[in-house]
């Protein structure tokens, strides 16, 4: 019998000044930059899956963090990570 996988998926967090929530952002941001921007992304996340509700279907065997993490990065960090060839784009 093969064992089901449950996998978590958080995608798109943009962290930095394009996040989705203001504890995901480590800058100061100016007061009209924070409108609309919810608190406490990882509070809420965390209480989701601690639920009962979603507890019931077992336990997480994987958490994919996946798009976009960061809302930017130099130009130099992309290159040395292999993503992008070393000549530089093309």
């Amino acid at each position: 019998m093969v064992k089901k996988t449950r996998i978590a998926v958080i995608s798109d967090l943009h962290i930095g000044t394009e996040a989705i929530s203001l504890d995901l952002c480590p800058h100061e941001l100016d007061e009209e930059k924070k409108v609309g921007l919810q608190t406490d992304f990882i509070s809420v996340f965390k209480n989701h899956v601690e639920s009962d509700e979603f507890r019931q279907g077992g336990a997480i065997d994987m958490l994919c963090v996946t798009g976009d993490i960061s809302n930017h990065a130099r130009e130099v960090l992309i290159y040395s990570s292999g993503a992008v060839p070393c000549g530089g784009p093309t």
